[in-house]
């Protein structure tokens, strides 16, 4: 089957037929993020339930926007997936995380996403993640979280100077 076919395989009734197509898509690697990623948008929440599970498996860092995206999607399974995902890449999915939340940390879901992937996150949290998350479980404040998410930012490039530039 081609990649075309694979992809709208996704959106069939049948749960057998999907779970072979997504690991079909997975097996495909790296060739497949592009149109997985598309898909991450689709109307059905099944393809894009569909196309998040492929891509966490898959695990490529260059997927950390589209992840930081899905952590705004309205069905909860694909923000689960997407922080999960992210927190899972350790620095290199974390570092894009905390720039968003610290030029935009409004969405609450995108909160709720982001302590989701600190506690997925496969490093050690520091003290100044800790605090990040501290500042993501008071709900009565938001303005803490982009003052918080810089510090954690900070220090996640002293650890990981890798991350920095990417």
């Amino acid at each position: 089957m081609d990649i075309t076919s694979l992809l709208a395989e996704l959106d069939n009734p049948n749960s057998v037929e999907r779970r072979n197509a997504r690991l079909a898509l997975i097996q495909m690697g790296r060739a497949a993020i592009p149109a997985l990623v598309k898909l991450l948008a689709d109307a059905h929440h099944r393809v894009r339930w569909e196309a998040a599970k492929a891509l966490e498996v898959i695990d490529d860092v260059s997927t950390a926007p589209a992840f930081i995206g899905a952590l705004e999607d309205e069905d909860f399974g694909i923000r689960w997936l997407a922080a999960e995902a992210l927190g899972r890449m350790g620095a290199a999915g974390l570092r894009p995380l905390l720039l968003k939340l610290v030029a935009d940390s409004g969405n609450s879901w995108l909160r709720e996403g982001a302590h989701h992937a600190l506690h997925f996150y496969n490093g050690e949290l520091n003290p100044q993640m800790e605090q990040l998350l501290r500042a993501l479980e008071d709900t009565s404040s938001t303005t803490s979280v982009p003052w918080a998410a810089g510090i954690a930012l900070q220090s996640l490039e002293q650890e990981n100077p890798s991350t920095a530039s990417a």
